[in-house]
């Protein structure tokens, strides 16, 4: 009763659509030389997932996607939405999904607009990966890059408004209020560490 205010706004959203209900699930193409992305995006909260694949075999995917997505959050969603790519249509990766309760939705080609929503997602994560590519690019991993660019936009408040770490965790992201010191002299530095 007497407690501090939170330093954070805090919220939860209750809605027909819970998080990992849904994911959707598309290969792209990042880098020099061009390499292929599993892209995975939460059709209820916009929330981002991504990682290189090691190869375009339906083994490789769903191993990536269970790394980066079934492992790591709520567990497996209950659908799973897919382009007729090879790799996510091949009986071992269904098979695979089923073990699992992953009811998997594959889009015919003739309404490939119907998986529109993590092909738009593909623009803004090519976007913030060249643009940190670019900047850090020399002295980090394309890894590293991706997971970068992944946590700038789920970070980043969308055309509603909405941040998708808000919505999936339930509080913004911790943004610290240190700032690093500029490039100055060391006596300066000293200086503006005392005061």
């Amino acid at each position: 009763m007497h407690s501090q205010a939170p330093r954070r706004f805090k919220f939860t959203l209750n809605d027909d659509q819970e998080f990992n209900y849904e994911i959707i699930v598309d290969v792209m193409h990042l880098g020099t030389p061009q390499r292929p992305v599993l892209h995975v995006v939460d059709s209820a909260t916009a929330f981002q997932g991504a990682r290189f694949l090691p190869s375009m075999s339906a083994k490789d995917t769903w191993e990536t996607l269970r790394t980066l997505w079934i492992d790591t959050y709520l567990g497996p969603p209950d659908t799973l939405r897919h382009d007729a790519g090879t790799n996510f249509a091949s009986l071992e990766f269904r098979n695979e999904a089923k073990i699992m309760g992953i009811k998997c939705s594959q889009v015919p080609v003739e309404t490939h607009w119907s998986i529109g929503k993590i092909e738009r997602y593909h623009a803004p994560l090519r976007r913030a990966f060249n643009i940190l590519h670019a900047e850090i690019g020399h002295t980090t991993s394309a890894e590293t890059v991706l997971q970068m660019a992944v946590k700038a936009i789920n970070d980043t408040a969308g055309p509603d408004g909405l941040v998708p770490t808000l919505l999936v965790f339930g509080a913004y992201p911790r943004v610290s209020t240190d700032l690093p010191l500029p490039l100055l002299p060391s006596k300066d530095r000293k200086l503006c560490r005392k005061r």
